[in-house]
């Protein structure tokens, strides 16, 4: 009775084209047995691909070598059933042969030719376009033809040869609803695209599931000979909308400002020059157009003039101006102005665009949009800029804009550079004489500190000489915040945000998100945001309350309960919302230290328990750090003897946690003894 490995090649060959997808379990089998239980068995090709594919892409050292005394099944893949040592020892030419008649799904022919202009190196191409069985338009697994992923590799020879097929259509989309001209467009391949477009069935109108035309990727990806070509398809139309409402035009621009922010670091100046140009001139051939209309406006309300200014593109932007159809007193959904989102950019080109646009007829700078925001709100209300904003603001000053308007969102110039963390703008305006309302209260009952300690990276100095203003000013320091709780520990890694937890959503204005789920005080977000000692001491000298509780929330049982917590308790949380840990410690240990000098408790009143209950209960699991520190830094003045003497208690009833319970007593006798 003959095992497997001494079949035939040609043989085995067979099993694999009939895809059988059982194990083969016994290696002792008849060879007819053998192959008859290949060829109806259910999982043989799950069994066998994970081996094939691997070999294919030359990875045979990630395969463990066969033993003869294993089988390989699904609940045991490290081991290779012996035959499977013919496949990982074949010639490649037979090995691609064979994996290739076993891949039929939908067909044989089909999901290898995919394989097969995916993998040009092997040169498997020709031979697969000649199976009997091949289907040029039959959907693979991941709904895409043949055709389409021949055209998506850019192998124009394969697609040449499968459109020649009576059963090819051109018109099938497959992935995000990309039609194989939209893929061609998409990899800037002229020659697919210009074959493509002389068959019946392929309408340069189509869209994929973004609303976008071949025209729209071609515009974006500045592809100047397909835009040329597109556009004089009798049906295109310039003027089609994606679903967010931009056309053609606006990609390009989008398109272009994705060239100056994007380019891979491995493009030369040249490159990125030769690339900005030509994005230039695929715009200049789209404003061309007769039917063209360079004035339409996207779901946000931004024209292309606004889009160019919101990048600070001074070339786009003087294209338009020139145009008689290009209104520069546009306005966007919230009434903001071509000048109000230039001021927004952060980049040096916006300075040339903000003269350019003050030049033309019936802008003004005094403009304020729909919300009553000024020209200053959009200066601040963005990141620091690269250019200088000084001339600018006192022109608009001096011309009667108000340093202290307030738009109907309840900020000022003030406010919406500090929701931005536009540090040196806002210091800018306090030495020009805004005034900071430091009684102001903001959205979920935001102070101005809060916002100042809410994390932003940059311009930590100028942050704190605002801080310090705003202190000196009188602002309160122990306010506390009102945000909507949530799950403070649950989903850590993609947390659940909304524009309902940022002040405002604006195009042209950062708004930080001022909802972080806890009631707490200013402090509590110089540990859970900023993470900077500095502004700590800044508020504790200044009075700020070390013992301020926090209202958060906390799964139980697969419910979200909340629970007011010691202030210490508070920062536990942050250190350990990823789960409790020594390490997690480290980087808030000085931040415990100075709580503790000022005298932080570590015994709680509330309902809940204490920081030293916590701490115990976290050395119990041996998470020491936390309960260490708070004994090594803690006096009499963060904790009465009687909330000691109760853990004491607690612990001679728990003799498996003795060390706690040593620690304890060591720290009474330490603290109280005298």
């Amino acid at each position: 009775m003959a095992s497997i490995e001494a079949l035939p090649v040609e043989t085995i060959y067979h099993i694999f084209d009939m895809c059988a997808e059982e194990t083969i379990i016994d290696t002792e089998l008849s060879t007819k047995a053998q192959l008859a239980w290949a060829q109806t068995s259910r999982r043989f090709y799950a069994t066998i691909y994970p081996l094939i594919r691997p070999t294919m892409l030359k990875l045979v050292s990630i395969l463990i070598f066969p033993r003869q005394d294993y089988v390989l099944t699904a609940t045991n893949p490290e081991h290779s059933m012996p035959f499977t040592w013919q496949f990982l020892t074949a010639r490649s030419k037979e090995l691609h042969s064979c994996s290739l008649r076993s891949w039929e799904r939908p067909g044989p022919a089909g999901a290898s030719l995919s394989y097969a202009v995916q993998n040009p190196e092997f040169g498997l191409e020709e031979r697969m376009l000649v199976r009997h069985d091949l289907d040029a338009s039959a959907r693979g697994s991941y709904g895409c033809t043949p055709l389409f992923d021949a055209v998506s590799c850019g192998r124009l020879r394969t697609v040449k040869s499968l459109l020649q097929r009576p059963e090819a259509d051109a018109s099938i989309a497959g992935r995000n609803g990309h039609t194989p001209l939209h893929e061609a467009v998409e990899i800037s391949n002229l020659p697919i695209v210009e074959v493509l477009l002389q068959r019946p069935e392929v309408d340069v109108t189509t869209t994929d599931v973004d609303k976008c035309t071949p025209l729209h990727r071609a515009a974006f990806h500045a592809a100047v000979d397909i835009t040329k070509l597109l556009l004089e398809q009798p049906a295109v139309d310039v003027a089609s909308s994606d679903s967010e409402g931009m056309t053609p035009l606006h990609q390009a621009i989008s398109g272009r400002a994705h060239i100056l922010w994007h380019c891979k670091g491995g493009d030369t100046e040249a490159t990125i020059s030769d690339l900005v140009d030509e994005a230039l001139e695929n715009i200049k051939i789209l404003l061309a157009h007769p039917e063209m209309n360079a004035d339409l406006h996207d779901k946000k309300g931004l024209t292309p003039l606004h889009q160019a200014c919101l990048i600070g593109d001074w070339e786009v932007a003087e294209l338009l101006l020139q145009r008689g159809d290009v209104d520069p007193n546009a306005r966007a959904l919230n009434g903001q102005k071509p000048l109000h989102v230039a001021v927004s950019c952060t980049s040096s080109r916006a300075l040339k665009l903000v003269g350019r646009l003050l030049e033309q007829l019936g802008v003004e700078i005094t403009d304020c949009d729909f919300d009553g925001r000024t020209i200053l709100h959009y200066i601040g209300g963005s990141l620091p800029k690269d250019w200088e904003t000084t001339p600018i603001v006192e022109t608009a000053l001096r011309e009667g804009v108000p340093i202290d308007q307030i738009s109907t969102n309840g900020l000022k110039a003030l406010h919406q550079a500090i929701n931005a963390g536009n540090y040196p703008f806002a210091n800018l305006l306090l030495s020009l004489g805004a005034d900071p309302m430091v009684s102001k209260r903001f959205k979920y009952n935001n102070s101005l500190l809060h916002l100042c300690f809410k994390y932003h990276p940059f311009y930590e100095q100028h942050r704190d000489e605002v801080i310090e203003k705003l202190i000196a000013e009188g602002i309160e320091i122990n306010t506390y915040t009102d945000p909507p709780l949530r799950d403070f520990d649950a989903d850590w890694d993609k947390p659940e945000i909304d524009e309902g937890m940022r002040h405002e959503s604006v195009e042209g204005l950062q708004s930080m998100i001022i909802a972080n789920g806890m009631d707490c005080t200013p402090l509590m977000l110089t540990v859970t945001e900023s993470m900077k000692i500095e502004s700590m001491k800044m508020l504790l000298n200044a009075g700020a309350d070390p013992n301020a509780h926090v209202t958060i929330g906390q799964r139980k049982h697969g419910k979200i309960r909340y629970h007011r917590v010691a202030f210490l308790s508070g920062v536990l949380y942050q250190a350990w919302k990823d789960g409790p840990s020594g390490y997690s410690i480290d980087p808030i240990h000085e931040y415990l230290k100075l709580l503790l000098e000022h005298g932080s408790r570590i015994d709680f009143d509330g309902p809940g328990d204490s920081s030293l209950q916590e701490a115990c209960k976290a050395s119990e699991d041996r998470y020491e750090a936390f309960l260490e520190t708070l004994l090594d830094h803690s006096t009499a003045r963060n904790v009465s003897q009687e909330h000691v003497r109760e853990l004491i208690c607690e612990y001679e009833k728990k003799p498996e946690h003795e060390k706690v319970l040593a620690e304890l007593r060591a720290f009474e006798d330490r603290i109280f003894s005298n």
